[in-house]
């Protein structure tokens, strides 16, 4: 069925001729600013925005079986757009036609939302091939008006790769990182007119997306409270995970650190109680003994010995009476 399906879509569309720079096929997703501060700053920039997003798409192999591509447009949080889906258009022509129309639509800046919508709208099991790495490239002119740190690693731990394109001079390239999550998936472009250039840097970095690391996981609990333990993390290689010809993550997956090096307390022990001291009397008199909160010390915050440190007992000096009566 799925030949039959791509048999027919040539047939209808016939061969285009492509100047494909990759030979890798990719489940691409766009997902463009609308807001109104990109038309505020040139009338034309919106459609330099539409002319990258041609550009990158012109350098791979669309068609049925090969690169699929889905567009976003979003704005404010009630304007988030899903233009066309993964398996609405399977050639450059109509996929061209289809961000051509797409309407400017000003407002504010939703990204995280736009993102969320990717991850549950357009990567669905219906339409997200199993066997095809997916790309979603976010190009944006500014910082937006809500979270985009949970919807894109919410979108990464799927193993999308992210590309954030910021242009202009109100882009924010730390949300750009916590978008891509990666320095070597952030773009910037100065003007839109240098959108172009950007497009053709990328034509070859998607092209060539490697696996990557997750972000590390928290320290494990420490072997030990204190006197100096160890504790481990990790991270897997799902940033994206390795698929295709795609080189494996570099480097180990784990970590470790010594921790809890402070110096543990002491509690202090009693010592041996000493010999009986003499009685002081020969009648009636008392005698005593102590021991020393000395086995160990107390140190490093560590409890005092609990008790008393001495025992006295009542005597009689009976062989200092004896002795006196033999004198």
């Amino acid at each position: 069925m799925r030949q039959l399906l791509a048999v027919l879509m040539v047939f209808l569309h016939g061969f285009s001729v492509s100047s494909a720079v990759c030979d890798k096929d990719f489940d691409l997703v766009f997902v463009i600013d609308g807001s109104g501060s990109i038309r505020q700053a040139g009338a034309g920039n919106f459609g330099m925005m539409k002319t990258f997003v041609k550009k990158v798409i012109e350098g791979f192999s669309v068609d049925f079986n090969r690169t699929h591509v889905a567009a976003v447009i979003y704005s404010s949080s009630v304007y988030v757009k899903k233009v066309f889906g993964l398996g609405t258009f399977f050639s450059h022509e109509e996929i061209f036609k289809a961000i051509d129309d797409i309407k400017y639509p000003s407002g504010g800046t939703s990204t995280g939302k736009a993102l969320e919508r990717v991850k549950n709208e357009i990567y669905t099991p219906h339409q997200d091939r199993e066997d095809v790495p997916n790309v979603c490239i976010i190009i944006t002119d500014g910082k937006a008006h809500d979270d985009v740190e949970g919807p894109s690693q919410a979108l990464r731990i799927t193993g999308t790769t992210i590309f954030a394109i910021g242009v202009g001079w109100n882009s924010d390239r730390t949300e750009l990182l916590e978008m891509a999550g990666n320095e070597r998936y952030v773009y910037t472009a100065c003007l839109f007119e240098d959108l172009i250039h950007v497009a053709e840097a990328m034509e070859l970095s998607i092209c060539q997306v490697d696996s990557g690391w997750s972000d590390w996981e928290p320290w494990n609990k420490c072997t030990v409270t204190c006197g100096g333990g160890s504790q481990r993390r990790q991270r897997s290689c799902t940033n994206p995970p390795p698929q295709w010809s795609s080189r494996s993550c570099q480097g180990n997956n784990f970590e470790s650190q010594t921790c809890n090096t402070n110096s543990c307390p002491i509690d202090g022990g009693w010592s041996q109680w000493s010999q009986w001291s003499l009685c002081t009397k020969t009648v009636s008199g008392i005698q005593t003994r102590i021991r020393e909160c000395a086995n160990p010390e107390p140190a490093h915050g560590g409890m005092k010995c609990n008790g008393t440190r001495a025992v006295v007992r009542d005597c009689t000096n009976m062989s200092s009476c004896y002795e006196g009566a033999q004198r």
